[in-house]
């Protein structure tokens, strides 16, 4: 999961090059062109290339009845669904960050011609951490370091706001504390998804498509209310971040029953889990 969003966030740092690069040969409608071009090529090669890894047993008809039980098994287990809504949360202050970085950019900090540099070197960080975090979840476990990082991340957004709040935001604070935040978000966007999905195996695409889905439901909307609520200030922003950060630390609360911040919860869940499936001893 850490590699894939180390993937995933490098869209964010090459795509805004990627369309000035089109729009310097071409008008604006060809941007949609691109993407159709890249979509319909994605297409063929998943339909000719890609094979099903889901064991035979446990491959699912689709239908809307198998695919809706599934989508009912995903969101009554706990820990899956308790992990899905704080990623959910945590792509929600994702998203405000990204329906605001243009005003915030152009509007407060007046740096407008700058805009591919900037929001390129604050996404450089979740890449970053994300490669960090594929070297370091063996050692410390998905919990330990989702559930750190989100403390850490809570506490620079509310140290974040403080500076926001006082009037002396500038471009040079609020790349430092943005790249943190994210820094924050590279590791716990991989630990949460992978924890969201371990009591998913057998309906491993079901759940990841329902999983996926209110992600990106929950995170639109939610980023979408705070990209709104700009004021010409960082304030909304930072508003909005802190709120997501409190909110996604309750629902891991939640999914872990209270269990926060205890080293070795990755091996105990994992010797539970074998156990379970008569492995263990």
């Amino acid at each position: 999961m850490s590699i894939s969003m180390l993937v995933f966030m490098a869209s964010p740092v090459f795509a805004p090059a990627l369309g000035q690069s089109v729009l310097a040969f071409a008008s604006w409608r060809w941007l949609l062109a691109a993407l159709a071009l890249l979509a319909l090529s994605l297409a063929v090669w998943l339909g000719a290339g890609l094979p099903e890894s889901l064991h035979p047993r446990d491959r699912r008809a689709i239908n809307a009845k198998e695919v809706l039980a599934a989508f009912g098994m995903t969101i009554r287990n706990r820990q899956g669904m308790g992990y899905t809504l704080a990623g959910a949360l945590a792509f929600a202050a994702l998203f405000g960050f990204i329906t605001s970085a243009s005003q915030v950019i152009n509007d407060t900090f007046h740096a407008g011609e700058d805009f591919a540099l900037v929001f390129g070197a604050v996404s450089v960080f979740t890449a970053i951490a994300s490669l960090l975090n594929a070297l370091l979840v063996p050692r410390l476990g998905a919990r330990l370091l989702g559930e750190g990082a989100l403390a850490v991340s809570i506490a620079v957004a509310a140290v974040h706001l403080v500076v926001g709040l006082s009037g002396h935001e500038t471009l040079v604070s609020f790349l430092v504390l943005e790249g943190l935040w994210m820094f924050c978000f590279g590791l716990m966007a991989g630990n949460f998804g992978a924890l969201a999905m371990e009591p998913m195996g057998h309906i491993a695409g079901s759940a990841a498509s329902a999983q996926g889905f209110i992600t990106m439901v929950v995170g639109a909307f939610v980023g979408f209310a705070i990209g709104q609520a700009f004021d010409g200030t960082v304030v909304p922003l930072l508003v909005g971040t802190l709120a997501c950060g409190l909110a996604t630390l309750a629902v891991v609360a939640f999914a872990e029953h209270g269990r926060l911040f205890q080293p070795g919860r990755d091996i105990e869940a994992d010797g539970s889990e074998r156990l379970g499936q008569g492995v263990g001893s």
